[in-house]
């Protein structure tokens, strides 16, 4: 972490990441602050050094932090593409506003006021209510605005099991399996909104097929293929479970029950949300190809076996419901 000279600033930085670290503080009703100062802490088994902080609070006073992309990089990269001094302008002012409390706190308004609307969209009115629309909240956090694709996880060094099995896993991408139940899902709930996000999504990796003509099992958030699994050794995992990973190396994993989950909830999305279009049904019926071409082929089976490819029971019934949904649509 680097500091910048003038401490007033309340702000620790990181080269490496591009993103910084800032506070604001809440003062008592007779002008009581509290006092923090962000001080570096070596880590030498990091990329960087990190930053620490102690302080006390009495009643009335309040910190709060926020840990961001700085905005200096992101107008960087739109200088990139072209966007004049002018645009660049805007978006600070509307992206790097002034810090205090009372902006913060109008920001904490306007978030809570989003997912109270968002939720109410949410047509559920059977039991357990509020434990089903903490679900969908999850889910919908789970969701990347911009391409509609749901990642499965947002974590990674989180091991299986404590111990050295290995099995530590990234989940920071979006698994064809994984999606395809959450978007029937969202669609119990009457969240179409979201569905139709990932049908868009669905159709963009359709175009860009494998080239036998099937899916990977799995895509990075934009939709990119690319996602070559490294090990980071200077990290321990989460209680030792080392090694950490990311990049996940089952991307190119033949996984035939897929083709099930999604072309089941496409079916129920062309049923119960919106009608296909001719394109999206090209699309579907070139799945439904690959499928019967390949239902017969050994594969690594939902459990994403790393070793040598078996038929398994699921991943045929799966072949079959991939065949009987498509016949229906």
């Amino acid at each position: 972490m680097g500091f910048t000279s003038n401490p007033a600033d309340h702000v620790a930085q990181t080269s490496i990441h591009q993103m910084d670290l800032r506070f604001v503080v809440g003062c008592t009703g007779s002008g009581s602050c509290p006092l923090v100062r962000l001080e570096p802490a070596p880590h030498k088994s990091g990329l960087g050094d990190g930053v620490t902080s102690r302080f006390t609070l009495i009643e009335g006073q309040r910190v709060t932090f926020i840990l961001r992309t700085t905005p200096e990089a992101i107008a960087a990269e739109l200088a990139k593409t072209g966007v004049g001094a002018k645009e660049i302008e805007v978006y600070h002012a509307k992206y790097d506003p002034k810090l205090n409390m009372k902006f913060v706190e109008r920001v904490l308004e306007d978030t809570l006021l989003y997912w109270l609307g968002w939720i109410r969209s949410c047509t559920y009115a059977g039991r357990w209510l509020e434990n089903v629309e903490r679900s969908a909240l999850i889910l919908k956090l789970l969701t990347y605005e911009p391409t509609g694709a749901v990642v499965a996880a947002v974590t990674f060094s989180l091991p299986e099991a404590i111990g050295d099995s290995g099995r530590n896993w990234d989940y920071r991408f979006t698994w064809v399996r994984d999606s395809a139940f959450t978007m029937y899902a969202f669609m119990r709930l009457g969240l179409n909104k979201e569905a139709k996000s990932y049908m868009n999504f669905v159709s963009k990796i359709c175009n860009s097929k494998n080239a036998d003509g099937g899916l990977q099992i799995m895509y990075t958030l934009r939709g990119g293929r690319e996602m070559p699994e490294l090990v980071l050794p200077h990290l321990e995992g989460y209680r030792g479970c080392a090694p950490v990973r990311i990049g996940n190396g089952a991307a190119d994993h033949i996984q035939l029950d897929i083709y099930g989950e999604l072309l089941d909830a496409v079916y129920l999305y062309n049923k119960y949300s919106n009608p296909l279009s001719y394109d999206e049904w090209v699309e579907v019926r070139a799945l439904v190809d690959y499928v019967c071409d390949n239902y017969d082929q050994p594969d690594m089976g939902i459990w994403e076996v790393r070793g040598q490819r078996q038929n398994f029971t699921y991943s045929k019934i799966q072949c079959w419901v991939a065949i009987d949904r498509g016949l229906r649509l």
